[in-house]
């Protein structure tokens, strides 16, 4: 009897070991299922996550000065932890006109929206977010520069006889020493500290964007290039310091230099929508038809002389010294034409809405 008891104790063992093996052989798989699916959300989770943080980090380069373009279109590590292949975002910029989506580097000195791209992966899931952005140029608003006749970003000194059509501001103070006759819509506007400056210069000189036919020329041992002649519908680009001889003519033509620019002598005329930069000093001496031009000195400017400006803008990021007779006289359009045409001022960009894919 014990061993028949034994018999079926052995039997019903083995059925149960059998039914408990077919029932774990069926839950196998959807545990895997599950196991897997909640492996790819949190993959597609992490993705998403990577995809905004490329997204952000454009967002970010857009606001600065000096701008790093060089990461667009490449793998980005996203998680310190994990190889970039496994955890990474990719991001592009493209024009939001363009249905082709071809990747461009972003410009500061035209109108243009464009879309960031920015695409997360986590192993195997992908994830898109979209951005818009707005870049303006050449109206400033209102914080920017372009709003003024004259702007410092130190101290301006006025001394001798001025006639004043447009608002003259500055970062620090504004002295004047002789006769000051604003109009009845300019005013004097010392200690700004909420204006903005341009672009740095060699993000500025790096995204030149005009009509006009551009040169770029070295300058002499002495690390100076003379213009002197007749120039029209020019964009020259000098990698040193620029001098500009008397009886020197100018129209539609910009002027960048990486150093100085001096204004010598009498008879130099900038007729219409012409734009001087200089990463150093602006100095002048003679008297000088300043006519339509912008001027934008990354350092210090420093007249003496007389000239009127018939329509346009001065500008200097530390400060300006003028002693003489001028006439000054603010033109947004000239600004337009100039900034607006060939790179430096602008709004901060604006960020339009995301979404994601």
């Amino acid at each position: 009897m014990l061993r028949n008891e034994n018999g079926f104790t052995a039997v019903l063992a083995i059925i149960v070991m059998l039914f408990a093996s077919i029932i774990i052989a069926g839950l196998g798989p959807m545990i895997n299922t599950t196991v897997s699916a909640a492996v790819n959300n949190r993959d597609v989770i992490e993705a998403e996550y990577a995809a905004e943080g490329g997204a952000k980090r454009a967002i970010v380069e857009f606001n600065q000065t000096g701008t790093d373009w060089t990461w667009l279109n490449k793998d980005q590590q996203f998680d310190t932890d994990f190889p970039t292949n496994q955890k990474k975002y990719n991001v592009i910029i493209y024009k939001s006109a363009d249905a082709s989506k071809t990747p461009v580097t972003p410009v500061f000195n035209a109108n243009n929206t464009y879309v960031i791209q920015s695409v997360g992966t986590v192993g195997k899931a992908k994830k898109t977010v979209l951005v818009t952005v707005n870049v303006t140029t050449g109206g400033g608003g209102a914080g920017g520069i372009t709003n003024y006749l004259m702007y410092s970003g130190g101290n301006i000194s006025l001394s001798g006889s001025y006639t004043q059509h447009g608002n003259i501001a500055a970062k620090g103070s504004i002295d004047t020493n002789g006769s000051l006759a604003p109009d009845n819509n300019s005013t004097l506007l010392p200690n700004q500290n909420d204006i903005s400056w341009l672009s740095d210069f060699p993000v500025l000189t790096s995204t030149i964007d005009s009509d006009r036919p551009k040169t770029t020329v070295n300058p002499d041992k002495k690390g100076n290039y003379t213009l002197s002649g007749n120039y029209n519908n020019q964009t020259i680009v000098v990698n040193g310091d620029v001098t500009i001889a008397a009886n020197t003519n100018f129209s539609n033509t910009s002027i960048y230099a990486d150093g100085t620019i001096d204004l010598q002598g009498g008879g130099i005329n900038f007729n219409n929508n012409c734009y001087l930069v200089a990463n150093g000093d602006i100095t002048m001496n003679g008297s000088v038809n300043l006519g339509g031009a912008v001027f934008v000195s990354y350092g210090s400017i420093d007249w003496y002389g007389s000239g009127t400006l018939n329509s346009g803008a001065i500008y200097a990021q530390k400060d300006i010294t003028l002693h003489g007779s001028y006439t000054l006289t603010y033109s947004e359009t000239t600004i337009k034409n100039t900034i607006g045409a060939g790179g430096g001022a602008g709004e901060p960009p604006i960020i339009g809405p995301w979404s994601s894919q």
